[in-house]
């Protein structure tokens, strides 16, 4: 159920695949990455990523409290979903307690990936697909968009370059698989 302004998390867009979290190997990463580790990328947007970290420190936010589990690389052929496009599958989990602050992505590893230097503007998208059902404590939301009582298997797209976040405080993960991507026709 979506609650808010229309439109920011479109769930009509759907992906059916496998579902199975069994075999990942999670790795364990924070929302404060670049001021914790001193390893900055040099791409657009990695001077607004360190605004955003900077913000959250100066703020006092724990950073411990941003603690997720991710896997990155996943090879998935999701063609038929996405003809003539590029697209990147990850996967999240976002223990109980924890929180993914209030924030917007910059898809360092995405463009790189793809070699892509010049695309049109908000052309990337991210879908995100619930990996277990919704309980109660848990909550997606974009701008003011606000996501609770999903399903396994349900569905959430959003543009890039917007505000979001994750708020777990419920007594179960939370787990998704990410996929972003971009139609090739954007690419400039």
């Amino acid at each position: 159920m979506i609650y808010g302004s229309e439109g920011l998390i479109d769930t009509d867009f759907t992906i059916n695949t496998n579902l199975n979290t069994d075999n990942l190997l999670w790795e364990e990463a924070y929302l404060l990455a670049a001021n914790e580790t001193g390893v900055l990328f040099d791409y657009k947007g990695s001077n607004e990523n360190i605004k955003q970290e900077q913000l959250y420190l100066s703020k006092g936010m724990n950073p411990e409290s941003s603690k997720h589990y991710a896997v990155f690389n996943v090879s998935l052929d999701l063609d038929n979903f996405f003809p003539n496009h590029y697209y990147y599958v990850s996967y999240l989990k976002l223990p109980a307690g924890y929180n993914l602050w209030w924030h917007r992505d910059f898809y360092y590893s995405f463009l790189n990936k793809f070699d892509i230097k010049n695309r049109n503007k908000n052309s990337i998208r991210r879908t995100i697909i619930n990996l277990n059902n919704w309980s109660p404590g848990q909550l997606f939301q974009v701008e003011d968009a606000i996501a609770v009582n999903w399903e396994k298997g349900d569905c959430y797209t959003f543009r890039e370059n917007i505000w979001h976040g994750v708020g777990n405080f419920s007594l179960e993960d939370y787990l998704i698989m990410q996929i972003t991507w971009i139609d090739k026709n954007d690419i400039l």
